[in-house]
């Protein structure tokens, strides 16, 4: 592969398919790309993270047993420390899931050096790792004391909401669990089924006597999803609708939205409207309306910038 392949393998195609992962939620089809691209001439390392990805996705399915069959792939492998790291934290959440409480307890066994390696760059992740294994062995009390040091609490998302609920409803701290289950049921319908089958089961273990109301409402499918939908099976369309995304995206950042798109309407209304005008009354009243437009777009757009930057 030569280096121009490699640079568009790592940035553009990549990028592209964590979209559809991530932003576009079309499971089965950013499974299918990744499959492609194993079949393709690739590092052993980007083959790495794909299978890995791959299992990701399978776990947010909620199919299980498909997420370990993947990461088990991984075993054919020689693994780096950050591979390692990943694939620990993975297959260890894996085997919870399905309640195999002898692999359980190897990943985490094994693991204690890689762990503590990387403890100091991803103290959260190494914390949420311990909890979910002492979650899973009962040991409350001890994801209690992990708690008490730790920042995961900032973190605010489903999957440490869940384990944090878990521990709340063990360390007699009920009202609290229902709260955070509650909190989530509010978007049941939108969470991947991972999550769904989580709240699921904390629900009719610990709160049988207080009704939970699910909303399960789908969330409405985007305009991007709308045309995804439309455009995934023909390629030139999919190359146009990630240029689309490409600039809507870049429209996004603040140096762009307010110097670089008033810049160039400027030049664009000069360049069109100002030889209509040039020569009668009307030119300097337009030159000065244009030049009172952009800086007062602009000079408000870098006292934002400045502002949120100085936050």
């Amino acid at each position: 592969m030569s280096s121009l392949d490699t640079i568009k393998f790592n940035i553009s195609d990549y990028i592209r398919r964590k979209y559809i992962w991530n932003e576009l939620r079309d499971y089965e089809e950013y499974i299918k790309r990744e499959k492609q691209v194993l079949e393709k001439e690739i590092s052993e390392l980007n083959k790495q993270h794909i299978i890995s990805n791959i299992s990701m996705v399978y776990c947010e399915m909620g199919e299980y047993k498909k997420a370990i069959e993947t990461i088990r792939l991984l075993d054919n492998y020689e693994l780096n420390d950050n591979m390692t790291f990943i694939y620990y934290i993975n297959s260890l959440t894996y085997y919870i899931y399905i309640n195999h409480e002898e692999n359980a307890d190897y990943i985490y066994d094994v693991s204690h050096c890689i762990m503590k390696k990387f403890y100091e760059k991803y103290a959260d992740e190494v914390d949420l790792y311990n909890i979910r294994y002492l979650n899973f062995k009962g040991r409350y009390e001890e994801s209690l004391e992990i708690l008490k040091s730790s920042r995961i609490k900032d973190k605010n998302d489903d999957y440490t909401n869940l384990l944090l609920a878990d521990i709340a409803f063990n360390t007699n701290q009920f009202d609290e669990g229902y709260f955070l289950i509650n909190e989530m049921c509010r978007e049941y319908g939108k969470k991947n089924p991972c999550i769904r089958k989580q709240i699921d089961t904390l629900i009719n273990v610990y709160i049988t006597k207080i009704p939970v109301e699910k909303n399960e409402a789908l969330e409405p499918a985007s305009l991007d999803k709308k045309l995804w939908d439309k455009v995934k099976n023909s390629r030139i369309k999919t190359s146009l609708f990630f240029t689309y995304l490409y600039l809507k995206n870049m429209c996004k950042v603040k140096s762009v939205k307010y110097v670089v798109i008033p810049t160039l309407l400027t030049i664009f209304l000069c360049k069109v409207f100002f030889p209509l005008v040039y020569g009668n009354t009307y030119s300097d009243v337009f030159i000065h309306l244009i030049s009172f437009i952009f800086l007062m777009y602009f000079a408000g757009g870098l006292g934002y910038i400045t502002t949120e930057h100085t936050k």
